[in-house]
């Protein structure tokens, strides 16, 4: 795993370099962002906290008898004062635009690891156990700057504290011993050791937080990739999404003007041959007639598949156009019933109508919703055998109205199921129970409820029936707020015996 992802970490070096990014250009774009966000600013307000703390941390080490040279100890926290005031007028927000943010915390670093060395060398030096404070510097460094600066602070604050501590041992600088504790600055051995400690704490935490930075820059730079690459994806979706819109529009008009032509010559032989079965020409032998008869029952194949086409077309503009209405579907529902009721009792069919009480309205087009209906409940008379039954429920659920039809007809084998829903699909029990249908009744229900955003399911048994259920929304976003339907028709409920 380790193996891999250095594969990974060299890929994605490999990359950036390809790209022009190094990883000291990543460490200063970081670094850029954040500074700029207001971190030299915050590092203004530590650095007052910090004063405030080491004058409370003199005072209470001067009352415990702890000998300290105050004098030098406040004229250096004076100057820290000074310049924390010059760096507030450098990062005012109106000069911040034109100051270098790197430069400028560059400077601020490297004026606090000078007064933390001299606040050192003034209260114990190497006796003093806040000498690694320089690795709060450090850390903050390897963040925010580049790396070779970073690097350049750490050999800073190396030279720094080590010098001092060499020349307070060498007596080349006056020694502040923190009386009464133990002079231990006199012990080559001990100063030696630290001096080696704090070596190798400054550089592998500088090295060890540069890593880590480094890798988080680059998941980092991955994930703006990968937003900015989404953004692209979804904005070509987008115009993916209005070139087929435009295009089902172009398809839909093409589609009404082609059956308009086909349906006026049709119209058009049809009473011609009404004509001439009527007689008006003459009188015609039994055969011809019978052919005529066989030629405008092809006509009227024909015209039922152009008006289906024609159906279809309109329910499939339902789904792009904006002029909707609040439609009462119980309704809706009732007239369909109503209308198809003859074929039900021709055929000895017991149909059960249940419309409960509370249906509210649905935001849709009327023509496609009543396609709905009409086809489903037509579909399942006519696939229903003499002396079988169907029922129509309509009900309230959860801010949806369910719209099931179920039968006890030829039911859809297994293998038919998946493509009932295609155009001028029909199953091999379908053509054999009833010869006439064009095969695209469900195609224009399933059109009709995607154009209302919802759902239909089948579920059938060869032999035993089919239940259709549809689910259609009734909270709907109309100029930005969401809206529902009231409530429809009062509940109803009867049953039509053969």
């Amino acid at each position: 795993m380790q193996t891999a992802e250095r594969k990974s970490l060299a890929t994605e070096v490999e990359v950036e370099k390809a790209r022009g990014l190094t990883i000291e250009s990543l460490a200063e774009s970081f670094a850029t962002i954040e500074l700029r966000g207001g971190l030299c600013r915050w590092f203004i307000q530590l650095r007052w906290g910090a004063v405030l703390g080491a004058v409370v941390t003199i005072i209470v080490a001067a009352s415990l008898g702890v000998q300290l040279p105050l004098l030098w100890l406040f004229l250096t926290l004076a100057a820290i004062a000074l310049y924390n005031f010059a760096f507030v007028y450098l990062t005012n927000p109106r000069r911040s635009r034109r100051a270098d943010p790197h430069r400028c915390a560059l400077m601020q670093a490297t004026a606090d690891l000078v007064t933390l060395t001299m606040l050192l060398h003034f209260s114990g030096s190497v006796e003093n156990p806040f000498a690694f404070f320089f690795i709060f510097h450090m850390i903050i460094s390897s963040v925010l700057l580049p790396i070779k600066w970073a690097w350049g602070l750490a050999a800073l604050a190396t030279v720094l504290f080590g010098g001092t501590v060499l020349a307070e041992h060498n007596g080349l600088l006056t020694h502040y011993h923190l009386s009464p504790f133990p002079n231990i600055c006199q012990s080559s051995l001990f100063v030696v050791g630290t001096l080696v400690a704090f070596t190798l704490t400054i550089h592998v935490t500088v090295f060890m937080t540069s890593v880590i930075a480094t890798r988080l820059r680059y998941r980092e730079r991955e994930v703006k990739e990968l937003a900015k690459t989404l953004q692209q994806y979804a904005e070509e979706l987008e115009e993916a999404n209005e070139r087929l819109e435009q295009l089902e529009r172009m398809k839909s008009t093409h589609l009404r003007k082609m059956s308009h032509e086909l349906r006026a010559p049709l119209n058009a032989a049809k009473s011609l041959i009404n004509i001439l079965k009527a007689g008006y020409k003459g009188e015609l032998p039994p055969p011809a007639l019978e052919t005529l008869d066989r030629v405008s029952i092809r006509l009227d194949e024909m015209l039922a598949i152009v008006n289906s086409i024609l159906t279809l077309s309109r329910v499939r503009d339902a789904r792009l156009t904006q002029e909707r209405e609040w439609v009462d579907f119980g309704r809706i529902v009732s007239e369909v019933v109503e209308s198809l009721r003859a074929n039900a009792l021709a055929k000895n069919i017991e149909l059960q109508v249940d419309l409960l009480r509370g249906v509210p309205h649905i935001w849709g087009v009327p023509e496609a919703l009543r396609e709905i209906a009409s086809n489903l409940i037509d579909n399942a008379i006519r696939y229903t055998p003499k002396g079988g039954r169907v029922e129509v429920l309509l009900y309230p659920h959860e801010g949806d109205i369910i719209f099931q039809v179920s039968d006890t007809g030829i039911g859809i084998p297994p293998e038919d199921l998946p493509h009932i829903f295609e155009e001028f699909y029909r199953s091999r029990n379908a053509k054999e129970f009833a010869h006439e249908g064009t095969g695209l009744g469900l195609s224009i229900v399933k059109s009709a409820v995607e154009a209302h955003n919802g759902e239909i399911e089948v579920f059938s048994e060869l032999g035993k029936g089919t239940t259709f259920t549809v689910t259609l929304p009734t909270r709907t976003q109309i100029s930005g707020k969401e809206v529902a339907g009231e409530s429809s028709i009062p509940s109803t409920k009867e049953t039509v015996q053969p």
